[in-house]
């Protein structure tokens, strides 16, 4: 399983291109906010595209898209915009569409004694108020999707699991989900948790076998996609949680790369919506 890769082995050459030329089409309608938070180190943007056309008195949901890299590393054109542009999303869906960033490599957890990373508290305390204030959203749990991959599809599902009554639906691809504390290369995994007592908050076979009571309906609100190298590590994910019957839909039949531009996201945006 890939944790995290090189910048420029994780892009496509079209979207280097596409940094050096500058947005196009559609591109200019993404909306850039600079932000100064309280839980991050450094200022931070939220990137924002809405549909053309909002009905005056209606009320959208939102689709988050979580960012696997720190700032430094996700400039706009390497970003899942560029794929919810491509198929025309916020559009086809009327889905108010937010990419947020973060200072230190996100894995959607807030440490417990530094108050500069509280990547958790971020989210919810920040970016969610500021897009609910400022865009005519639905403002409720069911209008709310989380979508990621690589460690931040483990901090979509970890979002949706501690917060249930705060979002409706996580997409989940190619994500590590099982893994111990212990620092990784590049991962900045120790940095980010803290502790081992306070990784166990978030680790999620901990959270899948405490909460599962919460997500045993009808309705999928997880849904779990890989792969890029190792189908099995997500198919043990699958077996776990239906050793818990967490209702999820599950999609690990096709092998692309490890990055937001490799084929998977039109399907996964499917999954997402019931398409």
């Amino acid at each position: 399983m890939v944790y995290v890769g090189l910048l420029l082995t994780n892009v496509i050459p079209s979207m280097l291109w596409r940094g050096i030329r500058g947005p196009r089409g559609d591109e200019r309608r993404i909306v850039t906010v600079r932000i100064e938070s309280d839980y991050q180190r450094t200022p931070t943007r939220i990137r924002i595209l809405a549909p053309k056309n909002m009905e005056a008195g209606r009320r959208y949901p939102v689709l988050y898209l979580l960012p696997s890299v720190p700032q430094i590393l996700d400039p706009w054109w390497n970003s899942p915009l560029i794929e919810i542009i491509r198929f025309d999303v916020a559009d086809r869906h009327q889905v108010i569409c937010v990419a947020p960033t973060y200072s230190d490599m996100p894995w959607y957890a807030d440490h417990p004694t530094d108050p500069k990373i509280r990547q958790e508290s971020y989210l919810i305390k920040e970016i969610i108020p500021y897009i609910d204030a400022n865009y005519p959203t639905m403002a409720e749990g069911r209008g709310r999707y989380l979508l990621g991959y690589s460690k931040s599809g483990t901090g979509a599902f970890t979002l949706l699991l501690r917060h249930p009554d705060l979002f409706y639906r996580a997409l989940s691809w190619d994500a590590p989900m099982f893994f111990p504390f212990k620092e990784i290369p590049g991962s900045q995994l120790t940095k980010i948790y803290g502790t081992p007592e306070n990784f166990r908050h978030y680790q999620l076979p901990i959270l899948f076998r405490r909460r599962s009571a919460d997500f045993t309906g009808p309705d999928p609100r997880f849904i779990l996609m890989g792969f890029s190298e190792n189908p099995m590590a997500i198919h043990r994910v699958h077996e776990y949680m239906n050793a818990y019957n967490i209702t999820h839909k599950y999609d690990n039949t096709t092998q692309t790369r490890h990055n937001w531009h490799s084929g998977w996201f039109e399907r996964a945006i499917g999954h997402l919506f019931d398409e």
